[in-house]
């Protein structure tokens, strides 16, 4: 679960503490020993000056720019297109209305739909544990299913390097989207539709697109015109006209990886997660069974319309589920079709508005 955590400390050569660690097992507690030695003296952003090799520095100034521009995001506020500031709606309903919702149950078996039969015993569990959490968080909680695979270390080090400059608790969860290029103009739902309609006939495949927002599904057994969950969660969804390298060189250069460095430590995110089951076969490492990642993502009922539209295939807009939010609330039947979801961090690491779990089809890293 996403959450607010400790307030990060000074980095020294000598004393820096584990940054990717996740999940029983901390796949990636080994790293920092090996590298801990080209991590230079921590400085404060305001000392940072153009060529410093400083780990988690050039991000962290980043950070600070984008957060003293969007101050009211961390407080109460929500940012609309351009990053200018509007008022965020809190829309404070009533406690029979979170009652009332508690009562229909888990979101994706509303409407007479029946748990999911996988066949398969882990995977079993994971949907199992999903309705269940589902139905717990009812109330108050919308409910979206990201699914990816090929992915998955670059999710898993966004979440590392927010557990720092984000207090983001990456005990629960990974984390999709990290760099903040494409939210200073993109950071809403209604935004990322208004792009769609530069994207031209890429669509959603838009690398503009994909840089800030993701798709998802919004219940496990319902059919889902291109990803169900229940079909895809063993192996999981991943589009083939992605440079996933190339993404990682750019963000391990962007949190301060010298370039002489890039080799040598991707060479060893990749022999970590050999020894924990991730697989990176689309980084040049290598694969595993049942590569599945599903990412549950739930959004406060306050908040859905403002992060997210629902969508038909490659994200055009579906205006017969408008507004969003109430068509999560159905109840006679059953709840079905995409959305596309800004995943600002600035947004998605606030537990007061997201709140994320992963489950893998892989049981050897779960």
């Amino acid at each position: 679960m996403a959450s607010a955590g400790t307030k990060p400390k000074e980095w020294t050569s000598s004393g820096v503490r584990t940054l990717l660690v996740r999940l029983k097992g901390a796949p990636f507690a080994d790293l920092w020993a090996d590298i801990a030695s080209l991590v230079k003296p921590h400085k404060h952003p305001k000392q940072y000056k153009e060529g410093d090799v400083l780990y988690l520095d050039k991000l962290l100034l980043e950070h600070q720019k984008v957060v003293s521009l969007r101050r009211q995001l961390l407080t109460e506020g929500f940012i609309q297109d351009a990053g200018k500031p509007a008022k965020f709606t809190k829309n404070k309903r009533k406690a029979n209305d979170i009652i009332n919702e508690s009562k229909k149950g888990a979101q994706s078996l509303r409407g007479g739909v029946v748990s999911a039969s996988m066949g398969h015993a882990h995977a079993q569990s994971c949907f199992d544990a999903m309705a269940k959490k589902e139905a717990q968080m009812a109330g108050d909680w919308g409910c979206f299913y990201h699914s990816y695979s090929l992915a998955a270390l670059l999710y898993e080090i966004n979440a590392a390097v927010a557990s720092k400059i984000l207090k983001f608790s990456n005990e629960y969860s990974s984390l999709p989207r990290l760099l903040y290029k494409g939210f200073e103009k993109i950071s809403s739902g209604k935004a990322l539709l208004a792009y769609l309609k530069t994207a031209g006939s890429r669509r959603d495949h838009d690398p503009g697109f994909r840089e800030v927002g993701i798709c998802a599904s919004t219940a496990l057994v319902t059919p889902d015109p291109e990803a169900t969950p229940k079909d895809c969660f063993l192996g999981g969804y991943s589009c083939g006209d992605v440079d996933f390298r190339g993404h990682l060189t750019n963000l391990l250069t962007t949190i301060g990886v010298p370039p002489s460095k890039i080799a040598s430590v991707t060479a060893k995110l990749l022999e970590i997660c050999k020894k924990h089951d991730l697989c990176t076969n689309a980084f040049g490492g290598s694969g595993v069974k049942n590569p599945g990642h599903l990412l549950q993502i739930f959004v406060n009922r306050s908040l859905i319309d403002d992060i997210a539209y629902p969508a038909l295939p490659y994200g055009v807009h579906d205006p017969s589920r408008e507004p969003l939010s109430r068509a999560l609330k159905a109840d006679g039947s059953p709840i079905h079709g995409q959305v596309r979801v800004c995943a600002d961090p600035l947004v998605m690491t606030r537990a007061r508005r997201v709140r994320m779990y992963l489950y893998s089809a892989n049981e050897g890293f779960q």
